[in-house]
C-alpha cells in the first residue's frame, strides 16, 4: 500500500446457545482488487431462536463477503449498503442481526475510510489523543480521510454495552494496537454475557508518519456526514459554548413595558377612523389590481407549457392500453418540458412551486408504467440441506428442475421446481476442475476445455466422454432438444453436439456466418439461440442466421450483465444484471417487460423463470431466493 501499514487487532465474546459473535478482516492479494474494495473491516453478531447459530453466522460472514466484492462498478460505500440490504432481507424475522462494517481504500497516496452498520453497532475514531463517535444517532455511513496515527474501532452494539467510552479512550490513549486488545479483551471475556461482543480495532502504524510520506494535513470531508473534522472540533466547541453561555448570563436585557394612558380625543379618533378606512380600501384596491396581474403574467409564463403538458398527459393517458411504450415516451417528454421549465425560475417562486406539483403528478403516473418493482426475495431453499457446505456456481434445467454444479466441492444436485425436493446426482475428485454445466431432459454434462463428463439424471451415473475434438475458448453450456451447445469465443463459433450412446458425435457449427463472439458471454436457447454480449447487448440466431432484434424502452440500459434465461415455454427474456442489482425482463420482440430491483442480485450467479408460477429463481452461493413475476 505505498508505505500505508494498517494493524488491526480484535475482540471476540464466547459464543452460547442462540448466540454468537464474529469479526472478518479481508485484504486481497491481488493488487488491482485491493485499489479497488480496500481492506474490509466488518463485526458481527447474531441471536437466533435456534442453536444453530454458528453456523448461520458463518454463512452470513461468507455473503456478506461475496456481495461486497460482487460490484466492483459502484462506490464502497454503496456496496456495503447493498449488503447490508441483502443481509438484512436474507435473515430470520426474529433474529437479532448487528453489522458494523468499514472500508479502508487508498486513493491519491492517502487512506480514506468508509464507514457503515445496520442493528445499532458504533463506530470510533482517536485522533491527537481524543476519541469522538464518527455516526450519530440518526445516521447509518460515514466517510472521511484517515491520518498517520489514527485508530479506528468498530464494534457491536453488546460490546459498547461493556465496555464505557471512558474506560476505551483511556485504553486507546496507550497508542498501542497490540496492547490496546491486550487490556481490552480480558474485559470482555470476564463478563458472563459476552456472546453478542465483538470487536476491531485498525490504524495507521505511527512509525509512517515518520517517513515523510504524508503530511499532516486537516482531515477534508468526503461523501456523507458527519465530517471527521468536526467530530475531532466537538469538545473544543463546547467549550466555546458554555463561555459564551455563561458571558450572557451575568447581563441579560431588560425590557419595560410603557405605560398605556387612557386619554381620548372624540375628533382625533374619528379622523383616524376615517383615514385608516380610506388607507385600507386604497391598499386594498392596489393589492387586487396586482394580484390580477401577477395572475396574467403568471399564465404568460408557465400557462403555454402546462397546456401542452395536459395535452400529452391526456394523450398518453388514452394510449397505456394500446401502445404502453408510446404512452411511456408522452410522460417522460412532459416530465422533460416541466424540468427544462422550472429552470427559469427561483425555488421559492410560484412558477417553481406550481411546477413542482405537476410534476410530482407525473413521477407518479411513471412509476406506474415503468413496472420498475423494488422487491423484498424469500429464500426459497437452503441449499446446505442438500448438502453440508454446498454452494451452487452455475446451473441449467433438466428434466424436473434445476441441476446444480458446486465446483469447489465438486457435487452436482438436481431440485424439484414443483415440490423443492432435491438429491445428489453425482460427485468426486475426477469432476475437480469442470467448470460448466449443461442439462438437458436425460443428461447433464460438466466439461471444461480439456474435459467432459456426462451424467445420466435417471440412473445417477457419470460417465468420461473421450475427447476427440478440438474446441477453443468455451464460455458458456446450454442443453437443448436433447443436444449439447458450447459458446466458443475463441473460434467465433457456437458449437453443437448430438449425443450418441455415452459418446458426443464432432461438433457441428451452428452459426452460418462470421460473427465476433469476443464480448459474449452467456447464451440461452428456445429455438433461436440468444447471445449475451458484455456490452451490453443481445443478438438473437434463428437456423443460424441473426435476426433483427433490439432492446427498446428500459428504464436504464444493462450496466454489467452476466446471465439470461429463457426456453421454449417462456414469453420473455430474463437477464441478471448485478452492478444493477436487477433483473431485467424483455420479451422476445425487445420490449421491455419489468424489473425486479432487489440488492441481493449483487451476488446473483444465475437466473431461471418459471411463468406458470409466477416466480423468478436466483442462485446465491448456498442459497436459492425467488422474486414474485408481477
Amino acid at each position: 500500500m505505498n508505505g500505508f501499514i494498517i494493524k488491526t487487532g480484535k475482540i471476540v465474546g464466547v459464543a452460547q446457545a442462540g448466540e454468537w459473535a464474529q469479526v472478518h478482516i479481508f485484504s486481497s492479494k491481488e493488487k488491482e482488487k485491493q485499489l479497488k474494495f480496500g481492506t474490509l473491516l466488518t463485526a458481527f453478531s447474531l441471536k437466533v431462536d435456534q442453536d444453530t447459530e454458528i453456523k448461520a453466522g458463518k454463512e452470513l460472514i461468507q455473503r456478506f463477503h461475496e456481495l461486497y466484492y460482487a460490484n466492483d462498478q459502484v462506490k464502497p460505500l454503496a456496496r456495503l449498503k447493498q449488503a447490508f440490504a441483502a443481509i438484512a432481507q436474507e435473515v430470520e424475522s426474529g433474529d437479532e442481526l448487528v453489522i458494523t462494517a468499514g472500508v479502508i481504500i487508498e486513493t491519491q497516496k492517502r487512506l480514506v475510510f468508509y464507514g457503515a452498520r445496520t442493528g445499532g453497532g458504533e463506530i470510533f475514531l482517536q485522533r491527537e489523543q481524543q476519541l469522538v463517535k464518527l455516526i450519530e444517532t440518526k445516521q447509518d455511513s460515514v466517510s472521511g480521510w484517515l491520518q498517520p496515527g489514527d485508530l479506528l474501532v468498530l464494534a457491536t452494539k453488546q460490546f459498547f454495552k461493556l465496555i464505557p467510552v471512558e474506560k476505551l479512550a483511556s485504553i486507546l490513549s496507550i497508542g498501542s494496537i497490540a496492547e490496546a486488545v491486550e487490556s481490552l479483551a480480558p474485559l470482555i471475556q470476564q463478563e458472563a454475557v459476552n456472546s453478542k461482543s465483538a470487536a476491531i480495532v485498525a490504524g495507521i502504524d505511527s512509525e509512517i508518519a515518520k517517513t515523510g510520506q504524508l503530511t499532516g494535513q486537516a482531515v477534508k470531508p468526503v461523501g456523507l456526514k458527519p465530517r471527521f473534522q468536526a467530530a475531532v472540533q466537538i469538545i473544543k466547541n463546547n467549550f466555546q459554548f458554555f463561555k459564551k453561555a455563561r458571558k450572557d448570563r451575568r447581563s441579560p436585557e431588560i425590557f419595560i413595558k410603557k405605560a398605556q394612558f387612557g386619554f381620548k380625543e372624540r375628533q382625533k379618533k374619528t379622523s383616524l377612523t376615517v383615514a385608516i378606512i380610506f388607507t385600507v380600501l386604497l391598499s386594498l384596491s392596489i393589492v387586487l389590481g396586482m394580484k390580477k396581474q401577477q395572475q396574467v403574467d403568471f399564465q404568460a409564463k408557465i400557462g403555454s407549457v402546462l397546456s401542452e403538458v395536459d395535452y400529452r398527459l391526456k394523450e398518453g393517458r388514452e394510449l397505456l392500453e394500446l401502445n404502453p411504450l408510446r404512452a411511456k415516451v408522452l410522460f417522460e417528454e412532459s416530465q422533460t418540458l416541466l424540468k427544462e421549465k422550472q429552470t427559469e425560475f427561483e425555488v421559492d417562486s410560484s412558477e417553481y412551486q406550481e411546477l413542482a406539483g405537476k410534476l410530482e403528478e407525473i413521477e407518479q403516473i411513471l412509476a406506474e408504467v415503468s413496472h420498475s418493482y423494488q422487491v423484498d426475495s424469500q429464500m426459497w431453499l437452503d441449499l446446505n440441506i442438500v448438502n453440508d457446505g454446498f454452494r451452487g456456481e452455475t446451473w441449467d434445467n433438466g428434466a424436473s428442475g434445476l441441476v446444480v454444479w458446486d465446483q469447489k466441492n465438486q457435487t452436482l444436485i438436481s431440485v424439484n421446481i414443483s415440490n423443492k425436493s432435491s438429491e445428489i446426482l453425482a460427485g468426486g475428485s475426477e469432476l475437480a476442475g469442470l467448470n460448466l454445466l449443461a442439462a438437458d431432459e436425460e443428461r447433464a454434462y460438466l466439461l471444461n476445455q480439456d474435459e467432459i463428463f456426462s451424467v445420466f439424471l435417471a440412473r445417477k451415473t457419470k460417465h468420461q466422454i473421450d475427447k476427440e475434438f478440438d474446441w477453443g475458448q468455451l464460455m458458456a453450456a446450454v442443453g437443448f432438444s436433447g443436444n449439447l451447445y458450447l459458446l466458443d469465443v475463441q473460434k467465433n463459433q457456437v458449437w453443437k453436439h448430438v449425443p450418441v450412446n455415452n459418446s458426443l458425435n464432432d461438433p457441428s457449427a451452428y452459426l452460418k456466418d462470421e460473427v465476433d463472439l469476443d464480448q459474449a458471454i452467456d447464451l440461452a436457447i428456445d429455438g433461436s439461440v440468444w447471445l449475451l454480449y458484455q456490452d451490453p447487448k443481445i443478438r438473437k440466431f434463428t437456423r443460424g442466421r441473426q435476426d433483427a432484434f433490439n432492446l427498446v424502452g428500459l428504464n436504464q440500459p444493462l450496466s454489467a450483465p452476466t446471465k439470461i434465461y429463457t426456453d421454449e415455454n417462456l414469453e420473455n427474456l430474463y437477464i441478471l444484471d448485478p452492478q444493477t442489482t436487477r433483473v431485467v425482463v424483455v420479451d422476445k420482440t425487445g420490449e421491455f417487460r419489468a424489473e425486479y430491483i432487489w440488492p441481493g442480485l449483487a451476488g446473483g450467479k444465475a437466473v431461471f423463470a418459471d411463468e406458470d408460477q409466477g416466480i423468478i429463481l436466483v442462485l446465491a452461493g448456498e442459497k436459492i431466493f425467488s422474486l414474485k413475476i408481477k
